[in-house]
């Protein structure tokens, strides 16, 4: 929404996000997340109707810092990072728009999101929706129920097109797909045609697809 800096020039910005549960503060400290929740005010003011937040991959192999209510504790980095990137989508949704949690695993480019985490993220009034993309073994296609059981406002995203028919039979209600910019409207009639419960259209359609 905005041109980014010429490549190879060192970009700083601060601040702070909030307090996350284990009382972390140095969280911001990292130009990425200022940087993001910038961009995100951006795109609120230029008429965005919400935020896709793709996973803080500055996050990987990022050095724990000691910072208030976590040097010396006994707090696991897997929850100080858990907590970060909650603290993440937060920043994102506090320019007001809905935030779409992307589930993209470490292996498809992403970050790593446990069940656990993925559902706590799913919990937070920010999040509106999630993109279920490239699922591995800790990311299988049933964890789809557990969110529905649990997240029933939520809208769940598929983001995988060759899981795509799949997808919308266990729970899906749209699609982030790269296929539909091509046939926009086969990819609207799978989910019009399950919808409306006409299962034979959506099984042609899927066969086309």
């Amino acid at each position: 929404v905005r041109p980014r800096p010429e490549p190879h020039v060192p970009v700083e910005s601060g601040g702070r996000v909030g307090v996350g549960r284990h009382g972390i503060e140095g969280f911001v400290q990292h130009e990425g997340v200022a940087d993001d929740a910038d961009l995100a005010e951006d795109a609120a003011r230029l008429g965005a109707d919400a935020v896709l937040a793709y996973p803080p991959t500055f996050l990987r192999g990022m050095a724990l810092h000691p910072c208030p209510g976590y040097a010396g504790s006994d707090v696991a980095p897997e929850e100080i990072l858990a907590d970060w990137v909650e603290e993440y989508h937060l920043a994102l949704g506090s320019a007001g728009l809905p935030v779409v949690a992307c589930f993209l695993t470490a292996a498809a480019g992403g970050f790593h999101y446990d069940a656990a985490l993925r559902q706590r993220l799913l919990d937070l009034d920010v999040v509106q929706a999630a993109n279920f993309s490239a699922p591995d073994s800790d990311t299988p296609l049933y964890d789809w129920n557990d969110a529905q059981a649990h997240s029933p406002g939520k809208l769940l995203i598929a983001g995988v097109d060759e899981l795509l028919a799949r997808s919308i039979v266990i729970g899906a209600r749209a699609a982030l797909s790269a296929v539909a910019t091509a046939v926009p409207s086969l990819v609207r009639g799978m989910l019009s045609d399950f919808a409306a419960g006409n299962h034979q259209a959506f099984a042609a359609r899927s066969a086309r697809f």
